[in-house]
């Protein structure tokens, strides 16, 4: 009686034909899975759509259909709110979201990458990430400290010296953030503007707008190697009627407000600042700066620790 064994080649056949089985199966899984994702994906968004428009039509809503609303996340809780679904959606598929169009005023769905970003005029957090502000040309001192938040699409500055700037391309330029803070005692939002060393943003040199709330009053203060402010000037508000006194009114800044600069060179060596808080005018002011011929950055931080500043968008 002949006795064979196995040979090392059939072995190796085998192992190989139950590889491709394996892969055959785990490619065959993967697909399906990623079909069910697609599959709630697309009916989720035809939800969203079907129920905002409902929003709108039963609403008698004449503008934006969440006016007002600067998340994705609440924008769709609002509607679970008002009874349209049953809850917030969250898309299934990898790098991918929902996103409420504002100009078409409808849901669509964003498979890879970001239609938010090239923002020239700025950018707006609740259409896109921190991430997304980076690749677009958004740098920040101390990033470790700046951090997105998905649920209300914010950026949130969690510590002092915690900075986000873009680059404004020009010497003369205007921007709006629109803000709050969750710091009851102590908020002090920071807002820079011709921040213009591009080499090394820890040392740049430029301006800053301090809105002290606890002390009734903004800092204007020139910014020397990053951090050392000079040329210090304190403008009291408390009597303007556009902040309110801190003893009246401390939670102020918890509130979501608006704050614009505009700057305009008048000549080679001077500028002309303007603030606005929520529209309406606040301060001007001039000072000396020769001509930049380097990129010139603007943005928004947190000069205190413990703020937890939030920037809902900057234009």
């Amino acid at each position: 009686m002949n006795k064979k064994g196995v040979t090392l080649v059939e072995l190796l056949i085998v192992i190989v034909v139950m590889g491709i089985i394996s892969g055959i199966a785990v490619f065959t899984v993967d697909t399906i899975v990623q079909n069910t994702r697609q599959k709630v994906d697309r009916g989720n968004l035809a939800s969203l759509n079907t129920a905002t428009q409902r929003l709108i039509e039963w609403g008698d809503v004449d503008g934006d259909a969440f006016e007002g609303i600067n998340s994705d996340y609440y924008r769709m809780e609002y509607l679970s709110e008002q009874g349209y679904i049953d809850q917030v959606v969250i898309a299934q598929q990898r790098d991918t979201d929902f996103r409420w169009n504002v100009d078409n005023q409808i849901w669509e769905l964003y498979e890879g990458g970001n239609p938010y970003n090239d923002l020239s005029g700025g950018y707006d957090f609740s259409g896109m990430t921190l991430q997304d502000a980076y690749d677009d040309g958004a740098a920040a001192v101390k990033s470790s400290s700046i951090n997105y938040n998905a649920n209300t699409g914010t950026v949130v500055f969690g510590s002092a010296k915690a900075i986000l700037v873009k680059p404004a391309g020009t010497d003369t330029y205007s921007y709006t953030v629109t803000w709050s803070s969750e710091n009851t005692s102590d908020p002090r939002p920071l807002f820079i503007f011709d921040y213009n060393d591009a080499s090394d943003l820890s040392k740049g040199e430029g301006w800053t707008i301090l809105i002290r709330v606890n002390r009734n009053d903004t800092r204007l203060q020139q910014i020397s190697n990053g951090t050392k402010y000079v040329n210090k000037k304190i403008v009291s508000y408390a009597n303007t009627g556009i902040i309110p006194n801190y003893a009246d009114n401390p939670n102020w800044a918890m509130s979501t407000h608006t704050t614009t600069i505009k700057v305009t060179r008048i000549n080679a060596s001077t500028k002309h600042v303007e603030i606005f808080v929520d529209g309406v005018f606040l301060q001007e002011f001039d000072y000396a700066q020769s001509a930049i011929t380097n990129t010139i950055y603007y943005g928004f931080g947190n000069k205190k620790n413990g703020n937890d500043l939030s920037a809902y968008n900057i234009s």
